[in-house]
């Protein structure tokens, strides 16, 4: 995807599968304010039929808004796309939608299912009372630990909105809105390479700094809440789409075996948990008010001034680290 604009997603090759290098679920396509959706194959629990359904909502929220275009979602949770395979052969890389990037990867970043709803191991937990899974019983920590596996989270949002500092592992994944987070303002850095000794210390400054610490739970929290209200998403949603949908060179059209895609479809034959949560989170009727007014584009500059701060603020967190530790091992 460049300024040369979108070639038709079939001359991208074969996106199904699961986990290769052309991973995709289902596709979207909007045409005349309608939506339609093909499936190549199921998502791992219910994240196909959230993303489905938030795509169904926005289209309740701004659906006359949208422009025509089509999409391909891989709901799995590592990035496939790699610019350096693609520059090194010339080519324009697909427009692969996903919930999370990297620095080597040009995936398109897109809300994740869990801002809508997320059914699995409920049930049992619900039989025991919530006892180990409350959220708000887990909120009562001093601090909170926010750290990627094998691949991306869903649960810093979650962390974040505690009102505790968060002591963030260094990963190499982000989501749409991580990038927006300022290490020493929302959170406190912690060194992926050696986790223990740098949470250690992270805690016996926070106990020694209470005031600093408060903030950046408090800071943290404010973000968690307020940034990510679900105007806000579907905002970013709909630009999102509405500039994607400006790169297209071609007219797009409704795939074999596509069905239309509205929330009357997906909420009819749920059941359980399942129809909860939709009923939950579905959006009554078209808004009232047009999504926000996006601002002008950040310049190359601005990126790369915040982009210093960002590693300022965490070159700071080490070297304080650093000290600390030489002066325990003078102790010694």
């Amino acid at each position: 995807m460049d300024s040369r604009g979108l070639a038709p997603l079939e001359k991208h090759g074969d996106h199904r599968g699961n986990g290769g290098g052309g991973a995709a679920h289902f596709r979207i396509t909007i045409l005349g304010g309608k939506m339609y959706v093909g499936n190549f194959e199921e998502a791992f629990q219910s994240r196909g039929s959230f993303t489905l359904w938030g795509f169904a909502q926005l289209m309740r929220r701004y659906g006359g808004k949208l422009p025509d275009l089509e999409l391909i979602f891989d709901c799995n949770d590592r990035p496939v796309v790699e610019a350096e395979k693609y520059e090194a052969a010339g080519a324009i890389p697909p427009p692969l939608f996903k919930y999370c990037a990297d620095n080597r990867t040009v995936d398109i970043v897109f809300p994740d299912w869990s801002f809508w709803g997320w059914t699995e191991d409920w049930d049992e937990e619900a039989r025991k009372a919530f006892n180990q899974t409350n959220l708000a019983n887990q909120c009562t920590h001093r601090y909170k630990i926010y750290a990627q596996g094998w691949g991306w989270s869903v649960s810093e949002k979650y962390i974040l909105a505690c009102n505790s500092p968060t002591l963030l592992i260094n990963s190499r994944w982000h989501d749409f809105f991580s990038r927006g987070l300022i290490p020493q303002r929302h959170y406190w850095p912690i060194r992926d390479a050696q986790k223990c000794s740098s949470i250690k210390f992270a805690v016996e400054y926070g106990n020694n700094h209470t005031a600093k610490a408060k903030k950046i739970g408090e800071a943290g929290s404010h973000f968690a809440h307020e940034a990510l209200k679900m105007e806000n998403i579907y905002d970013y949603m709909f630009h999102l789409l509405n500039e994607y949908a400006k790169l297209f060179k071609y007219k797009s059209k409704i795939p074999p075996n596509a069905t239309q895609l509205c929330s009357e479809l997906l909420a009819c034959p749920a059941q359980g948990k399942l129809m909860e949560f939709m009923e939950e989170t579905i959006e009554k009727s078209p808004s009232d008010s047009p999504p926000c007014k996006m601002p002008p584009p950040f310049k190359l500059r601005d990126l790369g001034d915040f982009a210093r701060a960002n590693m300022e603020a965490i070159n700071e967190v080490e070297a304080l680290e650093d000290e600390y530790g030489r002066k325990q091992y003078e102790r010694k």
